[in-house]
């Protein structure tokens, strides 16, 4: 195996690394033993679902069995407007949303996150809501209970005290873990740096009907990082201790349990997510890292038929820059965001904002703009802000910027129809670094090798990905979503495992409404009833490109291997048995590994613990680290599902 190894305990960010020319194409066969090729994995969208209707500005995502039904549902939670809750019936999915938010809001919502906080079976929920963007007083977090009886899906809000609501702070998500004594589910509070505000962890006092968590100041992780929410808790070198990897600005980095308060082992730099998986199945996990090439100081203005996103930024020379196009709507939707380098300035107002010959401001930063309204080029430029005028002999629509003191950049979406003939005049031209997504295997005792590039380099972000085996031959694979910072989506892409250490990459389809879109967070999970893994992908990252549409990919994978599913319930542990490790043998063979609750972060996967079998026949032998520190064996005579209950 070709392999480039990293000492996590030592401090540094990777260098040199190598450039795999095209795509890394493998040859190892199902369950590596070179038998016969794996199942070519088809992921389809849902024939009855339609994405039109869930449109919005994302930031979370969560596919679990919310209803207790045995089917995954999918919560997608909106940046600053409520969330939708789609429950599967199996044939399609049911628009519960209502049971959330049974009214508008607009707090600035983050991360998502179901966890059952009073050990009744029930997956609950609390919100990472915050600070305002960094300024402000902000909102504070949410915590819901969930009630669902026969009367129906059902949740209640809970009182919320100040430690934890903490309305100013730039939250990012809650990650459940589990407590000491593995009986209740704590919460590591993560966010982004803001004077006066860490990350915190919550101990989980117990308890129904009230709010139960209490801050921990002197854990070890409960410290000032940058946190973008979307990292990971668990056992990286095997001392028994709960390691934090962390996405901390654009470095990857490991916080260890053994070395509290020490400086963190870097891992990669240029990093944008991280999720754990145990790709060759020897009980360690693994890490995969999808990876953001550094933006280049350029302007970018990317165009579909109905619509355009354009990214403008300050930079050396020409600070005033022209786009013109034509389009068939006499009225276009404008949503525009202007930002400042420094937190706390607050935004710059919408009076930087002037329409057509008179100058008219619009009364927000959205808003729609009609061919009268932006009618006639403005006589000069001399205030700094963003002019829009639409002439009518040539038919054709203009954005001017002029860029005011300390205001680095103009960025938004515009929509409108059959969108043309588009030109432009003084864009700053520039060129990133490109960078390749990464696998580094578990060695053990905190060391990691990294496998060769996987694919070819790429100038844009994988925003989001997810783990599972989604042909069932036994090892799991990685599905992924990437944009283009400013610039639209790309394709979503397949790394099929074949054999723990080759990976082959595969495209999916996209589709013409994400285009213009930001891919976001993407989870998996069971929303039909065939045991194979299905996935949700949401595409409105941010709030530049408006509102994207959902994906909801079924898995149509022909010949897939054998599946075993288990879902544990614990009586000594926490119900759910967040913490679990599940080891999977055929014989004295590990078939494989598995974490509960280990990818919970901005996104969430299922809990069903799912293990592919390929051809391989029962019975199966199941051991179960419970987070209690106790363990269990269970003989599996054959595929299915299985609950598997914490013996007394």
């Amino acid at each position: 195996m070709n392999v480039r190894r990293v000492s996590a305990a030592a401090v540094g960010v990777t260098a040199g690394l190598a450039v795999l020319a095209g795509v890394w194409v493998a040859t190892a066969g199902r369950h590596g033993d070179g038998s016969d090729s794996p199942a070519v994995i088809r992921l389809r969208d849902h024939p009855a679902f339609d994405t039109s209707d869930y449109r919005s500005s994302t930031f979370s995502l969560a596919v679990a069995d919310i209803n207790r039904d045995g089917l995954d549902d999918i919560l997608i939670g909106a940046h600053s407007d409520n969330p939708f809750l789609l429950t599967s019936t199996g044939a399609g999915l049911k628009d519960e949303s209502r049971h959330l938010f049974p009214e508008p809001r607009n707090d600035d919502r983050h991360a998502y996150t179901l966890a059952d906080f009073d050990n009744d079976a029930r997956l609950d929920l609390i919100i990472a809501c915050g600070g305002s963007g960094g300024v402000g007083e902000g909102w504070p977090n949410l915590l819901f209970r969930n009630v669902t009886g026969r009367d129906g899906l059902r949740f209640e809000p809970q009182p919320i005290t100040a430690s934890l609501g903490l309305p100013a702070g730039r939250s990012r998500s809650f990650i459940p873990f589990a407590s000491a004594d593995g009986a209740a589910v704590d919460l590591y509070y993560t966010a982004l740096r803001r004077d006066g505000f860490s990350n915190l962890v919550f101990r989980n006092s117990g308890g129904a009907g009230s709010q139960p968590f209490t801050a921990d100041p002197g854990h070890f992780l409960s410290r000032t990082l940058n946190d973008a929410g979307r990292g990971a808790l668990a056992d990286l070198d095997g001392d028994g201790g709960t390691d934090y990897l962390v996405v901390e600005g654009d470095k990857l980095k490991i916080y260890w349990h053994r070395d509290a308060g020490a400086r963190p082992a870097v891992i990669t730099s240029a990093a944008r997510m991280a999720l754990l998986a145990d790709f060759n199945n020897d009980a360690l996990l693994d890490i995969f890292v999808g990876r953001e090439s550094p933006r280049a100081m350029a302007d970018e203005a990317t165009f579909g038929s109905d619509g355009l996103l354009f990214t403008i930024r300050r930079a050396a020379g020409s600070e005033q820059r022209t786009l013109s196009f034509r389009s068939a709507s006499d009225t276009l939707l404008f949503k525009v965001r202007q930002s400042q380098p420094a937190t706390g300035k607050g935004l710059p107002a919408r009076e930087h904002i002037f329409l057509g010959q008179g100058g008219a401001h619009p009364r927000k930063r959205n808003f729609q703009v009609s061919r009268q309204q932006a009618q006639g080029t403005p006589a000069a430029f001399a205030a700094p802000g963003m002019y829009i005028w639409y002439t009518a002999p040539d038919d054709t629509w203009h954005l001017h910027w002029a860029f005011p003191e300390r205001l680095d950049l103009f960025a938004g979406h515009v929509r409108g129809s059959g969108l043309a003939e588009v030109s432009r005049q003084n864009f700053q031209r520039g060129s990133a670094p490109a960078v390749s997504d990464q696998i580094f295997l578990n060695e053990g005792g905190g060391h990691f090798a990294q496998l060769p590039e996987l694919q070819a380099p790429h100038v844009a972000s994988t925003h989001g990905a997810t783990a599972a085996d989604f042909n069932g031959d036994g090892w799991l694979d990685v599905l992924a979503a990437r944009h283009q910072p400013g610039g639209g989506n790309l394709a979503p892409f397949l790394l099929t495992n074949t054999g723990g250490t080759a990976f082959t990459q595969a495209l999916l389809p996209i589709r013409e409404q994400d285009r213009l879109h930001s891919a976001d967070q993407v989870a998996h999970g069971f929303i039909d009833a065939d045991d194979l893994p299905d996935a949700v992908i949401t595409n409105g990252y941010g709030q530049i490109s408006g509102n994207g549409e959902p994906r909801v990919l079924i898995n149509a994978t022909e010949g897939a291997g054998g599946s075993l599913l288990v879902s544990l319930q614990g009586t000594r542990s926490n119900a759910f048995a967040v913490g679990a490790a599940l080891s999977l043998y055929g014989g004295s063979r590990l078939l494989g590994y598995r974490v509960v609750g280990l990818n919970t972060n901005t996104s969430q996967d299922t809990l069903w613990q799912h293990f592919g079998l390929g051809d391989l026949t029962g019975p199966y032998r199941l051991v179960v680290d419970w987070p209690d520190g106790t363990s269990s064996e269970h003989i599996l005579a054959e595929p299915g599902r299985h609950a598997v209950v914490q013996p007394p």
